[in-house]
């Protein structure tokens, strides 16, 4: 009887912990675009438009939409990738290293 009972507070303890660890990470998970930027501060965007050959590699890679490809008067050879939502980058940094140009620059201030 008494082996049983271990066994039993053992099962439910497990159980908990893992209830515990699951509410934690499901916390995470929800946290929204505000809550993030809150925790990483303010993020800088830079494009440099002499580097950008305008493939659009950053606009497609960017999970957060921060970049458009744009026709700017200064370059009229080709369209040019533009940091329109720059405050809602996530600092994942897919743009810098998939930019084949090495164009993208993104830093904290």
């Amino acid at each position: 009887m008494c082996y049983n009972t271990v066994i039993n507070f053992s099962r439910k303890l497990t159980e908990d912990m893992n209830n515990i660890r699951l509410t934690q990470s499901i916390k995470i998970l929800m946290l929204d675009r505000a809550d993030i930027k809150r925790l990483i501060e303010m993020v800088n965007v830079k494009v440099d438009w002499n580097k950008c050959n305008g493939d659009g590699v950053c606009v497609d890679v960017c999970p957060v939409d921060v970049f458009e490809l744009q026709d700017l008067p200064e370059h009229s050879d080709t369209q040019k990738s533009v940091p329109v939502r720059a405050d809602d980058c996530i600092l994942c940094m897919a743009c810098v290293t998939q930019c084949p140009t090495e164009a993208i620059t993104v830093e904290e201030e």
